[in-house]
């Protein structure tokens, strides 16, 4: 039986490693990506464009070497479609689309609520505070140090809809201000971050087991275990604030 990826909500992203992808390496991937993310989200930014532009800023420093991308405009003004048909209308990539697909299925499960959970108060942006006004998220398919693809939603103007199934129900849009894009990317992680791990996990301290949880396929579960059909709607845990810790320098 072949070995299947794994998956994990990593505070704002989705990555998937492939099986043959060493545990070294997911754990460096998903650690460096984090502290990316809490550099971000201490930055001084006003818009969700403005918080993609620090995390970029930052993943370079994390020793992500961006080798290629491509930008497409949203459309979002009079948009009424959910943030999981935005992210599937997206993944135009082959690598991706198959097994993001399959992934937002499983995360739709009742045993993945707590990263459902996660990953909805990490999206938003800002992420402190009761006034998100953009989200951002991520998939990404980690597959070697040297191909590591992405897709990226950056959304301003635009929130999340106050409900239980807020995955699946439409967004809420802002006015005509509403605009967003989508980007493709592919980058390799250099080996000279071996050099700068000790200092990220110093840095991270307990974050990675707040904010990093791993997406279990139904085929992982106990046996007996009778889960929802996500036709349904999402069985998520009630709403947690977003843990108060110190964010890295």
């Amino acid at each position: 039986m072949p070995k299947a990826h794994h998956a994990y909500v990593n505070a704002a992203q989705i990555v998937v490693c492939a099986p043959n992808v060493s545990a070294q390496l997911e754990k460096d991937a998903l650690q460096s990506a984090l502290c990316a993310q809490l550099l971000a989200d201490k930055a001084d930014y006003r818009s969700t464009s403005d918080w993609q532009h620090q995390y970029s800023k930052a993943l370079l420093k994390m020793l992500w070497l961006r080798t290629s991308f491509s930008t497409a405009q949203l459309n979002l003004a009079g948009n009424s479609q959910s943030l999981i048909e935005l992210v599937r209308q997206c993944l135009s990539d082959p690598s991706l689309r198959a097994i993001g697909h399959k992934v937002l299925g499983n995360l739709r499960r009742s045993l993945n609520a707590p990263a459902l959970q996660v990953l909805h108060d990490s999206l938003k942006k800002p992420n402190q505070g009761p006034h998100a006004t953009g989200i951002y998220i991520e998939i990404v398919l980690l597959e070697s140090e040297k191909s590591i693809h992405s897709l990226s939603l950056t959304l301003d103007n635009v929130r999340l809809p106050s409900t239980k199934n807020w995955l699946v129900d439409p967004l809420v849009v802002t006015g005509q201000r509403a605009h967003g894009y989508a980007q493709l990317a592919a980058y390799q992680l250099q080996p000279t971050y071996r050099n700068l791990r000790a200092t990220v996990q110093s840095k991270l301290n307990d974050w990675p087991d707040r904010l990093t949880l791993a997406i279990l396929n139904v085929e992982d579960t106990v046996p007996g275990w009778v889960d929802a059909d996500p036709a349904n709607g999402l069985h998520g845990a009630s709403p947690i604030t977003k843990p108060v810790g110190q964010l890295p320098d």
